[in-house]
């Protein structure tokens, strides 16, 4: 039940071929699914959000890893290899965060 399962359920779902008629039938009725749910507008939305958080943070991440792992970096410009590091330290403990958060939402969620 963690954000990997959760990416792989979510890709057999878009992979069906069959969104436009889900997409329509949660946009007639997002009242009955918040009820059922038990989350509020303001959670069923941040949990709607997150995954989409969570990928460009871990994009960032990749990104940032991949800009630090050039072996000179640290010598020829200690200064941004420093940023570099305390924004990856940044963007690993708000992707955790963020984690955390889809995880505690789906838990309300499911009941």
């Amino acid at each position: 039940g963690g954000w990997s399962d959760y990416q792989s359920q979510r890709g057999a779902m878009v992979g069906d071929g069959k969104p436009d008629k889900k997409k329509k039938q949660s946009r007639t009725k997002p009242a009955d699914k918040s009820a059922e749910t038990g989350l509020s507008f303001v959670e069923q939305h941040r949990l709607e959000e997150l995954p989409a958080v969570i990928e460009r943070l871990e994009a960032e991440i990749n990104k940032l890893a991949d800009f630090l792992s050039d072996p000179d970096m640290f010598t020829k410009e200690p200064m941004k290899f420093q940023k570099g590091t305390d924004a990856l330290v940044e963007r690993q403990a708000m992707l955790d965060a963020a984690e955390e958060e889809w995880m505690m939402l789906e838990e309300k969620a499911s009941g």
